[in-house]
């Protein structure tokens, strides 16, 4: 039994120098007061704008975008010559189609104009209709994604919300 104490006593004391060496080796840090702020300074740089040679156009025959009247898309069918112009009244624009006189468009061109303002939040409810019919009747093969995207599209149900006077 004697020998067992002096075994633990012998264990203990070498514990205690163990930890006595480790907290003596443990630096001790202080903070300091006041952390000094690096010191950066910046000379200002003046923005570089390349010289661009101005193009040789008389400016009157420029037109001027800031109140120039409306100017509606180009279109290749003589007969969706309305169907674009927004200057018109509803009626007036899907008269032609709602009435069967245009059947199908054939031009590519036209019919991506055509899906341009079928997705344009901003037509009448009206006008998209005809336009979504005229484009199903001519085969249109990126109507149904034209259409999905409409119903996505969060700005859709805020202008139909407003239109309606759903709230």
């Amino acid at each position: 039994m004697k020998r067992r104490l002096v075994v633990a006593g012998a264990v203990l004391v070498g514990v205690l120098a163990v930890v006595w060496v480790a907290v003596d080796r443990t630096p001790v840090v202080t903070p300091p007061d006041r952390i000094p702020e690096p010191v950066v300074q910046h000379e200002p740089v003046a923005p570089v704008v390349p010289e661009v040679a101005a193009p040789d156009v008389e400016t009157s025959v420029v037109p001027s975008s800031v109140g120039s009247p409306y100017v509606p898309a180009v279109v290749f069918s003589p007969g969706l010559a309305a169907v674009v112009d927004r200057s018109l009244p509803g009626e007036e624009r899907v008269h032609g189609l709602a009435s069967g006189e245009m059947t199908e468009v054939k031009d590519a061109r036209d019919l991506e104009t055509l899906a341009q303002l079928l997705g344009d939040p901003e037509e009448g409810d009206t006008v998209r209709h005809e336009i979504a019919n005229l484009l199903s009747r001519s085969g249109y093969a990126s109507l149904e994604a034209c259409l999905v995207k409409i119903v996505d599209n969060p700005v859709e149900s805020a202008s139909r919300m407003t239109r309606t006077g759903v709230s």
